[in-house]
């Protein structure tokens, strides 16, 4: 159960709310993994980069960069690029063409093949493996920032029904929320975490949290 501040304690609100509206809330990967996913990638989280077009000829046709910059590896790792969403299959073929290591590069180029679908249903999406696992799991991968970046799917915010009503107490919402933390189906070695209910819960045990609007 978390509560959230959507006023300031004396009746003005910063938020206006019906119950059962949804709330978006916006999360990030966590300071702890994407400082793990720079130093797999030989990286400085406090380094600082800016992304470039690689063809600048392209104009007004290139598409928008992944995100905006300059930043910092541990910003774009942390706050930008879902790392645990399933691959995307040219995601799995990028890090194929930076794999050091035959056999590994084999093995994703199958996985993102039509010969490869079922594989790739069963190991990658329905066992939830995103780059940052992937990363781990096959240590000769070396793909560049940029590219990698370029691939990633950009964190979501997930929405949550409010549980509370506003005729109660305009200036205070709750949320009723599922932790998810569970073992895979077919793997119960790995655990399956929620990136967003985690975050809530560990926001919940830590501080108060405050609701507005941008």
């Amino acid at each position: 159960h978390i509560s959230l501040s959507a006023g300031d304690g004396r009746g003005v609100t910063w938020l206006r709310y019906e119950c059962a509206d949804d709330l978006a809330v916006l999360c990030d990967n966590g300071a702890a993994l994407a400082a793990a996913t720079a130093a797999r990638l030989g990286l400085d989280p406090l380094s600082t980069f800016r992304l470039r077009l690689a063809h600048p000829s392209a104009g007004s046709d290139a598409p928008p960069p992944p995100l905006p910059t300059p930043c910092t590896v541990g910003q774009a790792l942390r706050w930008v690029a879902d790392l645990r969403a399933a691959a995307s299959k040219p995601l799995l073929r990028f890090l194929a063409a930076h794999a050091a290591d035959p056999a590994e590069a084999a093995r994703l180029r199958h996985l993102s093949s039509r010969a490869g679908k079922e594989e790739y249903a069963a190991h990658v999406v329905a066992a939830g493996r995103g780059a940052a696992e992937l990363l781990q799991e096959m240590p000769s991968l070396s793909p560049p920032l940029g590219g990698l970046l370029e691939l990633l799917p950009r964190l979501a915010p997930r929405y949550y029904t409010i549980s509370s009503s506003p005729s109660l107490d305009r200036t205070t919402l709750h949320l009723t929320v599922k932790v998810l933390r569970e073992p895979f189906r077919d793997a119960p070695h790995r655990t399956k975490l929620g990136v967003c209910s985690t975050q809530l819960e560990a926001a919940a045990a830590a501080a108060a949290a405050v609701a507005a609007t941008a």
